[in-house]
């Protein structure tokens, strides 16, 4: 079950932002309450819940502590961590499941070198983010088109090369709210519309297209205006992964190369297979006649 098709309510404590919406060079530390309130229906046998849980990330974001509440199964799979609940409900309950996060986020302004002062991303195989993949369609023939009209035959510099491609793509698309399913980037590219999904797959598809390493990432954010839940793209430009925000981008709230300490990454697994290729979490419930309800809602404020 994809995360898209689960409503999201939210909360939010007053903040006072160390930042301007389109950078900023001051780390901010918040306390991220990331639930999942569950509205039993019936009586299922059992109640089953896996959620991506923060990480830290070298020169992106550091997690101080984590707790869970109720105790659940943490696992590590697919360069990713989990918390997994499994319950036995009473008939037509109601809880909440809960991930609570104290971390720091860093900025990115590329601008101001803010980024050389942080140590590279670890991943040492960025080869794979050059492959063709389901919603991040990089061999389709309209994807590999598009990047060759804007950019040519020959190779250039990837990051002059990442941002020609970002505001070409940007020219073609318009944000079309947010959708309960994915389109993917072929979709995308032909409708010409599209939410942070949409806009991160056709990204990450145009620039593996022009031989750019791409990764889909997926996350919160700690200051929103719709839906904390979000999408965005890091690139790897040699020794680092950047992050880059298409929709944001668009909208005139992030420039290409700067990023406010606002995004907390859960993920850069595009299909995660331990959520049935689905994004930030999923949930199934055993019995007859049974089913739930599951809306996710987050809490940020200073520590």
């Amino acid at each position: 079950m994809s995360s898209k098709i689960l409503s999201f309510l939210l909360f939010a404590l007053p903040l006072t932002a160390c930042m301007s919406v389109d950078g900023g060079t001051a780390a901010a530390r918040r306390t991220v309450v990331i639930n999942y309130e569950v509205k039993i229906e019936g009586a299922p046998e059992k109640f089953r819940l896996v959620a991506l849980l923060p990480q830290t990330r070298a020169g992106r974001q550091t997690v101080h502590s984590l707790q869970v509440q109720p105790d659940a199964r943490l696992f590590a799979a697919n360069g990713n961590r989990y918390a997994e609940w499994t319950l036995t409900p009473e008939k037509n309950a109601k809880f909440t499941l809960a991930i609570t996060a104290d971390v720091t986020l860093y900025p990115v302004d590329l601008t101001t070198a803010t980024i050389a002062a942080n140590p590279p991303m670890a991943d040492n195989t960025p080869a794979k983010y050059l492959i063709d993949e389901p919603k991040i369609e990089a061999g389709a023939a309209e994807i590999r088109d598009f990047a060759r009209r804007v950019l040519g035959e020959e190779d250039g510099d990837p990051l002059a090369m990442a941002e020609e491609l970002l505001a070409a793509m940007l020219k073609t698309l318009r944000y079309g709210g947010f959708a309960t399913d994915d389109a993917g980037a072929l979709a995308t590219l032909r409708s010409r519309s599209g939410d942070c999904t949409d806009f991160a797959d056709l990204y990450a598809a145009l620039c593996r297209a022009a031989k750019i390493p791409a990764r889909h990432v997926s996350g919160v954010l700690t200051e929103w205006e719709q839906v904390p839940a979000h999408s965005w793209v890091e690139i790897y430009v040699p020794p680092r992964w950047l992050p880059v925000d298409p929709l944001h981008t668009k909208l005139g709230k992030v420039k290409f190369g700067q990023m406010a300490p606002r995004y907390l990454a859960l993920s850069t697994v595009r299909n995660d297979p331990t959520l049935d290729g689905g994004m930030l979490y999923r949930w199934e419930v055993e019995g007859d006649k049974s089913g739930a309800k599951v809306r996710q809602t987050v809490v940020a404020a200073k520590p």
